[in-house]
């Protein structure tokens, strides 16, 4: 058995599977759920610093992973904010369910805007620039 663990821990040394994000990401992350939110990004302190506040975007892994946990053992405290909703009829919780699914959706279609890249006519009239033939 030490073996097998040596070998499995020298094989994946190094690969990232986004589990330290996802643990200093999904408090906050499930806070927003709650409240209706879904953070494209967040401010992140790594330090007592004010100055050393960074802007993450949660991975899509962090933000479906977020939002499962979050429908799977939170969903009533989303319904319970909202007046008249009935958190123990079935097509509510799924109406529920169904729309943090968008959020997240929606969040994960944000975090991949942030990369793509648009060529700006140097002009500065700030319309695109023509594509290059």
């Amino acid at each position: 058995m030490p073996e097998i663990r040596r070998v499995i821990g020298n094989t994946f040394e190094g690969v990232d599977c986004g589990f330290v994000l996802f643990s200093q990401l999904n408090n906050t992350i499930q806070k927003y759920l709650a409240n209706g939110i879904v953070p494209s990004t967040l401010n992140v302190r790594y330090g007592n610093r004010p100055e050393e506040v960074t802007m993450v975007s949660p991975s899509p892994l962090v933000l479906l992973n977020s939002g499962m946990e979050f429908y799977l053992t939170r969903v009533n405290e989303l319904m319970c904010s909202i007046r008249d909703e009935d958190e123990t009829m079935f097509p509510r919780r799924l109406h529920w369910i169904r729309r943090i699914e968008e959020w997240i959706a929606k969040a994960i279609e944000d975090e991949s805007l942030e990369k793509e890249v648009i060529d700006v006519d140097p002009g500065g009239n700030g319309n695109p620039a023509p594509p290059q033939t």
